[in-house]
């Protein structure tokens, strides 16, 4: 039994828990990064990768794990937010401008605040007396060829030009005899014009060059004036970026920077909000192959995927509240030691039962930041003298799902109405797995958003009879929110732990009865007036 003032600490220390990276200083991430199998060690490995995830899996905190990893090693990292690159305003996304004129600011704003980044690293090892006179002049280079990156579209100009030219005059000269007189007089005129037009005419597939210079001199410079002759460039938030404006970003990387040696970019991105690459009608293409160019090797949602007893996810949600509490709390720190002992005691104190921290984490379904809001939420409900219950998670699961996760769908009409359908058939066969035929279906843009949203998660990919199906689930406050409405059912309570059990594909029947088809999502569904809409 811990003391008033060390659960007073604990409750305080989670509630303060920052819901996003940006919030914790360099050195926090670090203290409070949490690995899980061979992520870190798949992620500072010396070549150019993409790792995915979902919105609060932590890519931000991962970047800023490998940022200090590499800083202790005394590695140059330029770490770039992409939401804040650039001073253009809404020129990246002005719809009344071509691709062009928007891409190419992109860009020299990115080469820029690489510049700046790098600048800094020039200014610091200044500071230590170290000699960086090669490395500011490679930096001026660096500056000077960022000018020069321009984005070409192929147009055809047509331009018509008129000339004409019309002259008249008269002169006529009259002497009299009877008297001197003389009378002289002269005319003239002229009249010219002159006429031209131009029109652009776009004919056939627009294509796009981009004209680096000698960007890639400049930056292979800067690299060996650089101790150690290593760069890593973090790229983090890319999905903020205009999707159309991804690849030409992508393209001066592969082209500017891949081929400089030592040079080691990693970027981090929303799968399905993401573009790396335009093909050609020629087998050529602008911007990155992923898998060719660059590794795709890392998605955080694949990770934090677990199955009902998982002991990763114990050992995981265990060790990422309390690394954060202690980070926060000195209390906290001082009296549970960052060891399975420590996390074990911290979650009996943090939590009434085993069962409940098992719930947290179910409700979480793989994302960090959900399964810190919902635990933040739950405290402000919890007793401060037995911890968080069961009936506390599932209200703060609930609460997080109509305020988060369903209220940023809502204005995405197809979206609300395809979650409405998904709510419908759980409601049906009270069960909240359903099966998405795998291609097209699984792939559609409205199955996506909802993915996206974290309002349904992927479970299980290629299972049933050839694989030919996606295994997803409602989200756990979704069905929360669903077995609220039915209450008096005791058959929905009798079948509430049998929603978690891994899903048996091997029983054809339930394939049948479980496949949900997007083609059914389009039409608005009929609900009565005990489900919730």
């Amino acid at each position: 039994m811990i003391d008033r003032q060390l659960a007073k600490a604990i409750m305080e220390s989670v509630t303060q828990i920052p819901r996003r990276a940006e919030q914790h200083d360099q050195r926090e991430l670090g203290a409070t990064f949490v690995d899980i199998g061979p992520l870190f060690a798949g992620l500072k490995r010396p070549e150019h990768q993409v790792m995915y995830g979902r919105r609060g899996t932590g890519k931000t905190h991962a970047l800023g794990k490998l940022q200090n990893h590499l800083a202790d090693q005394g590695v140059c990292v330029c770490y770039l937010d992409m939401r804040t690159v650039g001073s253009a305003g809404g020129i990246y996304s002005d719809p009344w401008s071509s691709l062009a004129e928007r891409a190419t600011p992109l860009l020299v704003d990115v080469v820029e605040a690489l510049h700046n980044s790098l600048t800094d690293y020039a200014l610091e090892l200044l500071s230590t007396d170290q000699d960086v006179t090669a490395l500011f002049s490679a930096l001026d280079n660096l500056g000077d060829a960022a000018t020069e990156v321009e984005v070409v579209g192929s147009t055809e100009v047509e331009e018509t030009r008129q000339n004409s030219e019309q002259t008249k005059g008269s002169k006529k000269l009259k002497l009299s005899p009877l008297r001197p007189s003389l009378d002289l007089e002269l005319g003239s005129t002229s009249d010219k014009s002159r006429s031209r037009s131009a029109r652009f005419k776009v004919s056939g597939d627009v294509r796009f060059t981009v004209k680096f210079g000698p960007l890639a001199k400049a930056m292979a410079r800067v690299v060996r004036a650089i101790p150690g002759r290593r760069i890593w460039l973090l790229l983090d938030e890319w999905s903020a970026l205009p999707i159309e404006l991804q690849p030409f970003l992508a393209d001066l990387l592969r082209r500017a920077l891949f081929p400089v040696q030592g040079v080691v970019v990693k970027i981090a991105a929303v799968e399905r909000r993401s573009a790396f690459c335009i093909r050609g009608e020629q087998r050529d293409y602008l911007g990155i192959e992923l898998g060719a160019d660059v590794s795709q090797d890392i998605n955080l949602d694949d990770y934090l995927v677990f199955s009902q007893g998982d002991s990763r996810a114990t050992e995981f949600f265990g060790d990422l509240f309390l690394r954060h509490a202690a980070a926060i709390s000195e209390d906290v720190a001082e009296a549970f030691p960052l060891d399975a002992n420590g996390r074990r005691k911290f979650i009996w104190a943090l939590f009434a039962s085993t069962s409940a921290f098992e719930e947290a984490i179910q409700a979480a379904e793989g994302v960090p930041r959900d399964g810190i809001n919902i635990v933040s939420l739950a405290l402000q409900r919890a007793s401060s003298q037995t911890g968080i219950e069961i009936d506390d998670i599932r209200y703060a699961a609930r609460a997080w799902f109509l305020r988060d996760k369903e209220g940023a769908i809502r204005s995405d009409k197809m979206a609300s109405r395809a979650l409405m359908h998904i709510v419908k058939f759980a409601a049906e066969r009270r069960k909240r797995f359903f099966l998405i035929e795998r291609g097209h279906d699984s792939n559609h843009e409205v199955i996506q958003a909802l993915y996206d949203a974290r309002v349904i998660h992927l479970i299980n990919s290629s299972v049933g009879a050839g694989g030919a199906y996606d295994l997803f689930a409602l989200d756990y406050g979704g069905y929360v929110n669903l077995l609220s409405f039915h209450e008096a059912s005791t058959a929905w309570r009798d079948e509430w732990a049998e929603n978690w059990v891994d899903y048996d594909p091997a029983r054809s029947a339930t394939v049948r009865e479980a496949i949900l088809r997007v083609s059914d999502l389009r039409e608005k569904p009929q609900i009565s007036a005990d489900e919730p809409l």
